[in-house]
């Protein structure tokens, strides 16, 4: 029994140590600076990440959504609508709603940090920064598969979003900065929210919501006003 239990903490010992290990290795390429130029349509796909369906489809189905309401002239809200129902239709039920088995404060530091890139330096250093930060996950031992996953896709889909209201602010509007300035606000708000753990706990299993209606909010306004 002694032994057991000596090899159980050694092995929960090891987890924590490789876990900080990450984290430390996440946080380098978080606060490297790039030289960064502007993205054509190749660099921002991440061909070893499994999910990256996930953020192809959440994109065509944000413009897509977005060029319904305002071809039809529906209501601003109704975007969201459209937006999901176009996501149940192309995307499998297990990226839609995630597994929650396993769930580790790890991948909420995660969300912090890429949400840190995009606050603290913008667009175009997050899609290079997330590309990179994927390929460690891909590589963690330590991190079980619906971790990976959780992740995986969170961090995919955070970085179409960003892609796809670029898109959208060319065809409609060729604004400068309101969209960012309103998607960035909102992911502040979210970061530095005290006592909100469950409430960016929800933002990774429910990214259709919280994510996807964050950034539509911010591109149909732009259009709308």
């Amino acid at each position: 029994m002694l032994l057991y239990a000596c090899s159980e903490k050694y092995a929960d010992d090891k987890e924590k140590s490789q876990k900080q290990n990450l984290f430390s290795e996440i946080s380098f390429v978080a606060n490297q600076t790039l030289n960064i130029v502007e993205y054509n349509s190749d660099d921002y796909i991440n061909y070893l990440n499994p999910y990256e369906e996930a953020g192809i489809i959440t994109h065509n189905s944000m413009v897509k959504a977005v060029k319904i309401v305002v071809e039809k002239k529906s209501d601003p809200n109704s975007v969201n609508d459209e937006f999901l129902k176009l996501l149940y239709e192309k995307l499998p039920n297990d990226l839609l709603k995630l597994n929650s088995d396993n769930l580790d404060p790890f991948e909420i530091q995660i969300e912090e940090i890429l949400f840190d890139i995009i606050i603290n330096e913008g667009f175009n250093p997050y899609i290079a920064k997330s590309i990179f930060i994927e390929k460690i996950i891909l590589d963690a031992d330590c991190l079980h598969d619906n971790q990976k996953k959780r992740i995986l896709v969170f961090s995919t889909v955070l970085r179409y979003l960003v892609v796809g209201m670029t898109d959208i602010n060319l065809e409609y509007v060729n604004s400068k900065g309101d969209w960012k300035d309103c998607f960035v606000q909102k992911l502040e708000d979210l970061q530095n929210c005290d006592n909100c753990y469950l409430e960016k706990v929800w933002c990774i299993f429910t990214w259709p919501q919280c994510l996807g209606f964050k950034a539509l909010d911010c591109a149909i306004d732009v259009i709308v006003n």
